[in-house]
């Protein structure tokens, strides 16, 4: 158990509910940790990219109105500068991506997105493979337990 709690006649029901609390918080971490390495293996086998890689392309396309710099794009992923320096990198090893100086200040870096991925979002072969993969993740889940989950998990990214 994440928290040791003392069970008392009259504490029965905040122990339980703890339990409930830290199975959910360990589990999230757990799935987080699980679906990254199904991920991995199928956008390697499909794109060439990692979970991580691809999440840095959704974060990235958010940025409509300006080239985003590393800075910017850490804060966004969460994640430290340096961490976001190294899947621009992997990225533009690929294609995905160019990093580049800021013409108006030579000591920020910019990322662009060359446009590559937009074939990887939306071709109907990779819908289909990313709908399939989604499926199976959520296989045995009924449309209320997907509901209940959504709305635990939009409740909890309110306390971050």
């Amino acid at each position: 158990m994440f928290f040791y709690t003392f069970v008392t006649k009259g504490n029965i029901l905040r122990y339980y509910a703890m339990m409930e609390r830290n199975y959910i918080f360990g589990m999230i971490f757990y799935l987080a940790q699980k679906w990254q390495v199904m991920g991995d293996k199928v956008l390697e086998e499909k794109v060439g990219i990692t979970m991580k890689q691809w999440l840095l392309l959704v974060i990235l396309e958010q940025f409509d109105d300006h080239l985003p710099t590393l800075s910017e794009a850490a804060n966004k992923f969460g994640t430290s500068r340096q961490n976001i320096k190294q899947l621009v990198k992997q990225l533009e090893k690929r294609g995905f991506a160019i990093l580049a100086a800021d013409p108006a200040d030579k000591r920020a870096q910019r990322i662009a997105l060359t446009g590559k991925h937009r074939k990887f979002f939306t071709s109907d072969e990779a819908v289909q493979w990313q709908e399939d993969f989604i499926s199976g993740l959520f296989e045995g889940v009924d449309k209320e337990e997907i509901d209940a989950g959504y709305n635990l998990i939009n409740k909890l990214s309110k306390n971050i």
